[in-house]
């Protein structure tokens, strides 16, 4: 496992999740709905390429210590029918493989929500967002427009530069970290059958088309991340 996903803000541990969870809760369901429509409110939205959100995913839920992941497979069981690949040697309770071919058969409710497409989880489309951010932009941008907001908790305002380090090795480290994730969809989706490979690219098709992404399914490169 990468160093990165052992030390970075986002992906700190296997329960990291709910932690989030939690602190997004402290904003209550009528006061989030005010800041839909507030003029003052700016309202944006993080995307990630969905190849590398799916890896991600699958390394950080179905870890082998992570609770929520065995949760998640008791709820929808029938996730257990795709395996075919034995774990003995992985950290995850899932091969890739097997994941892969979970999400290209089942859809609409025998999907679990955390793996569905973005587009289908905050409606982008019909919510006003100003801006779309995406994870892999410079870290300058991002931290600017987390600073423009007066009602994000302040525990999702986690900047590396408290830390001490100066903007150019927060940069450095941050373009580390998206060149590991392409490093990481090359090596997972470079085990997944073409066929499937491309029934996950439909897939995700609308994820793809709003959001700028790319992905090369014969060199396993993924694009559009700036």
């Amino acid at each position: 496992q990468p160093e990165i996903y052992e030390n970075h803000d986002v992906f700190t541990g296997p329960n990291t999740m709910e932690e989030h969870k939690m602190v997004l809760d402290t904003i209550s369901y009528d006061r989030a709905n005010h800041l839909l429509t507030d003029e003052r409110a700016v309202r944006f939205i993080v995307v990630q390429h969905p190849f590398s959100r799916l890896v991600i995913l699958w390394k950080t839920i179905f870890d082998k210590r992570n609770v929520y992941g065995k949760e998640l497979l008791s709820e929808y069981s029938y996730m257990r029918d795709f395996i075919s690949h034995s774990t003995e040697n992985i950290d995850q309770l899932i091969d890739f493989r097997d994941f892969v071919d979970y999400l290209t058969h089942e859809t609409g409710s025998k999907s679990a929500p955390d793996f569905r497409p973005a587009t289908t989880l905050c409606e982008p489309c019909t919510n006003p967002f100003e801006l779309v951010i995406k994870h892999e932009a410079k870290y300058s941008q991002i931290e600017h427009l987390l600073k423009l907001g007066l009602d994000i908790p302040k525990e999702l305002l986690r900047f590396p530069k408290d830390t001490g380090d100066d903007s150019e090795e927060i940069e450095r480290r941050h373009l580390k970290e998206v060149e590991e994730e392409k490093n990481l969809v090359k090596e997972y989706f470079g085990m997944v059958e073409r066929t499937a490979l491309l029934k996950l690219k439909q897939l995700y098709f609308w994820d793809f088309k709003l959001y700028g992404y790319t992905f090369d399914a014969t060199s396993l490169e993924i694009g559009g991340l700036e």
